[in-house]
């Protein structure tokens, strides 16, 4: 299957760095970008913010970047919502999107967007010297395995699967389920033991299972109830 360049860039002509450089604690998942003609592009992305009362600002922001339209905020819930907008077409969409299959989501953070290319090629200096112009700059870039693509991609959904259900559960167990979702305990195979997590948390190994387990039964009532 090849391996994965992972690209990280900032942008001036896009709102997805600008915005997150601005406000601390937000992040964006590119889901899918539409290329509607030359000097135009639309986007579905999810929105990450550190706390309720940022969503509003972030959307805010977003809505006064540069020519950008808000076609449709298709959800909102806490720190989490979700929109389709369009804005001018990027320099770098217009030049790289010549240099194979680009995988989403895109991810942006901290004035810094992440873009995944597959690999068809192993000469990769053509790709990498069209990047820089006066809009787009190279910060970083690494090849990484599918495995390491794989984990990665899956933290990123992670993330958000911890913001959009764990958020109802008490405090008390919602932050014992986060340290063992990032912990491992969750993976398969599993990175940490329920001994061990016991120990990293400073929590008898017999309590901290029935509170996962109560916390796995919160989840479970709050996703049939939805369903």
């Amino acid at each position: 299957m090849g391996r994965i360049l992972e690209l990280s860039i900032t942008q001036t002509d896009c709102p997805h760095p600008v915005i997150t450089a601005r406000m601390k604690g937000l992040s964006i998942l590119v889901m899918n970008t539409v290329k509607l003609s030359e000097k135009k592009q639309m986007n579905f992305s999810i929105f990450r913010t550190s706390n309720q009362k940022s969503t509003k600002e972030a959307i805010r922001m977003l809505s006064k970047f540069p020519d950008l339209e808000i076609h449709e905020i298709v959800g909102i819930k806490k720190q989490l919502f979700s929109a389709i907008y369009s804005f001018p077409t990027t320099s770098a969409l217009q030049r790289l999107s010549a240099f194979g299959f680009r995988i989403y989501p895109i991810f942006a953070s901290d004035g810094i967007e992440k873009w995944f290319y597959h690999l068809s090629d192993e000469n990769i200096a053509p790709l990498l010297s069209a990047i820089d112009d006066e809009t787009t700059k190279l910060v970083d870039w690494r090849k990484l395995s599918v495995s390491e693509f794989y984990e990665t991609y899956t933290q990123l959904f992670q993330d958000i699967w911890r913001i959009h259900q764990v958020e109802d559960l008490p405090p008390q167990n919602r932050e014992i389920l986060e340290k063992a979702v990032r912990l491992g305990y969750y993976d398969w195979p599993r990175r940490i033991s329920l001994s061990s997590l016991s120990k990293t948390i400073n929590l008898p190994k017999s309590t901290l299972s029935y509170r996962l387990r109560r916390a796995e039964k919160e989840l479970f009532i709050q996703r049939t109830k939805r369903t």
